[in-house]
């Protein structure tokens, strides 16, 4: 008897340690019967999906690209003035920055760090200098604010049924569809319950939070303008919160001069 005591014990323990791994074998699909081989990551139309779907093997494609332009506009600024600098900018490397960001845009600090290395090439400024200024300069969006405009600009094409008809039945809905009274927020989009903090990374919570804190002045345009016209005006008020004016206390840039 206490033999199978310790039998039990033991066996325990280890059920105990496999569930603290949770070790999960994916299936195994079958296409035609082919197997369909499993990958951690793969390409697919110039966006790099991992398994986990974290971006991070993307953005990190995304960086050498960028890195590569800007070592090109290093070596070119002694020899090209800024708007032929700009242009190469524009051609070469805002189109890394536009393409699919809606699926990339939660993680752009590395990406933003070369950007700012970017525009203080092309005009030529110290390497610590603030950027805000040159941006405002070259009349170019940051890229967490390129991001800001897509999703504008996907959400005026959402709400003008100009989108596949996937996002246009269940992607969002109003607080109007869920109760009939009369709220403060019964026009502003609800947001769906999720059960994992990854849920905040997708575009539909971040769309819904983007759409619901947006200014009155954007919002109430979504319906007046056409999408060029919104688009020119979401841009026009983003960079006008820009500041030539560092706000900083003690900065280090600014006693740095």
């Amino acid at each position: 008897h206490a033999n199978k005591m310790k039998i039990n014990v033991s066996k325990t323990k280890v059920l105990r340690n496999s569930s603290h791994r949770r070790v999960i074998n994916p299936p195994q699909l079958h296409l035609n019967n082919e197997l369909i081989e499993r990958v951690e990551h793969f390409n697919y139309l110039g966006i790099t999906i991992d398994q986990n779907l974290t971006w991070k093997i993307h953005t990190q494609s995304l960086s050498r690209k960028i890195a590569k332009v800007v070592r090109v506009l290093c070596r070119l600024k002694n020899f090209l003035p800024s708007y032929v600098l700009k242009t190469i900018y524009s051609s070469l490397l805002a189109c890394h920055l536009n393409y699919g960001i809606l699926l990339w845009g939660g993680k752009i600090d590395p990406i933003f760090k070369l950007q700012k290395k970017a525009v203080r090439v092309i005009t030529n400024s110290p390497p610590f200098s603030h950027t805000d200024p040159i941006f405002i300069d070259l009349n170019l969006l940051k890229v967490q604010d390129i991001y800001l405009l897509n999703q504008f600009k996907f959400a005026y094409k959402l709400f003008n049924s100009k989108l596949p008809p996937y996002f246009l039945d269940n992607f969002v809905s109003l607080n109007a569809d869920s109760h009939l009274y009369n709220t403060r927020g019964r026009l502003t989009l609800s947001t769906p319950r999720f059960w994992h903090e990854y849920y905040r990374q997708l575009l539909r919570y971040r769309l819904i939070n983007t759409i619901n804190t947006a200014p009155v002045c954007i919002s109430e345009k979504f319906q007046t303008h056409s999408i060029n016209g919104f688009s020119n005006y979401v841009f026009r008020y983003i960079i006008s919160n820009y500041s030539r004016l560092c706000d900083v206390q003690n900065c280090f840039i600014c006693n740095r001069r």
